[in-house]
């Protein structure tokens, strides 16, 4: 089901990609420029936006806690009782590696 999302997905966006003009190499910054514009073509697009948005949000949430698990589950073994500092600690140390890694980026630039 996954491929098949992303496969509908790659057909949706590529084309309006080329019909907007713009440059299939800026990357994943594409999702916050091409679909706003094609959900401002379609009725109500403004409610189908915020919620795929919304739901967009929920699904990154999700995953980044799901990623944090394994972390936190390999690094305290056995001892259950580090499960909540060991959750803070790892939890802050990739948010911190993230940060650097997205600071480096040429969109992101401060």
């Amino acid at each position: 089901m996954n491929i098949f999302i992303s496969l509908l997905a790659g057909i949706v966006i590529f084309p309006a990609v080329f019909a907007l003009g713009q440059s299939p190499a800026e990357g994943p910054g594409l999702i916050f420029v091409i679909l706003p514009a094609i959900f401002n073509e379609i009725p109500l697009g403004g409610f189908f936006i915020v919620l795929f948005f919304i739901l967009l949000l929920f699904a990154t949430l999700t995953s980044s806690i799901a990623m944090l698990e394994i972390v936190v589950s390999t690094g305290i073994g056995k001892k259950h009782e580090w499960r909540r500092k060991a959750s803070w600690l790892f939890g802050l140390l990739i948010f911190i590696v993230g940060s650097q890694v997205l600071y480096h980026l040429d969109c992101y630039r401060i």
